[in-house]
């Protein structure tokens, strides 16, 4: 089947598909011998998506890549998290960019914007209102104030991971038979 197709391609007129090739008109080289190139290699689609988004500063968005290099939405986010490791291009919020375009400070990146968890918000109601008690749903109440998307679940979650850890205690019971809580003062002086 093999010897088909090649005898259709050179009839064709289509080179043979070799590993190596012959360089030079006479393909001799300085000892008479034939002169052999490794045949190249073609690119990868890791390699096309790092050398897309290395070539635009700005960044760009994994639709982009996909529709600059020809592959699959679906595939591309794949490749470019492999070009990421390589460490020259980094994901910041929804755009790949080269690691070279990130602002730099005393030689080392820029500091993370750091995500304020829901522990901290935590903390914030509670040093505002001078950690007095408080209960589960009033807190709930005072963390939308500070996060309009925060869901319930989380935030009970995170009190329970609290208490476990005793960073917050229940101090008594509410008007609604629900407990109230504090944060522990000798525990919320250490580190997390």
């Amino acid at each position: 089947m093999i010897l088909l197709i090649e005898e259709e391609e050179r009839r064709a007129g289509v080179p043979a598909a070799t590993a190596l090739t012959t360089n030079g008109a006479s393909g001799n080289g300085a000892n008479g011998h034939a002169v052999v190139t490794p045949f190249e290699k073609p690119q990868s689609f890791t390699d096309k998506a790092e050398a897309f988004v290395l070539a635009r500063p700005q960044g760009a968005k994994t639709r982009e890549v996909a529709d600059g290099i020809g592959q699959d939405v679906s595939s591309v986010d794949g490749s470019l998290r492999l070009a990421m490791k390589r460490g020259r291009i980094a994901r910041v919020g929804k755009l790949w960019v080269p690691v070279s375009s990130l602002k730099k400070t005393n030689g080392a990146s820029a500091p993370q914007q750091t995500r304020t968890t829901i522990r901290d918000l935590i903390n914030q109601v509670f040093a505002s209102n001078g950690n007095t008690p408080i209960g589960a749903a009033a807190l709930y109440e005072a963390l939308r104030a500070l996060k309009p998307d925060i869901n319930r679940s989380s935030v009970d979650g995170e009190m329970n991971r609290m208490r476990k850890d005793n960073l917050l205690v229940q101090v008594g019971v509410g008007p609604n038979a629900g407990g109230l809580y504090k944060l522990n003062k000798e525990a919320s002086t250490r580190p997390n």
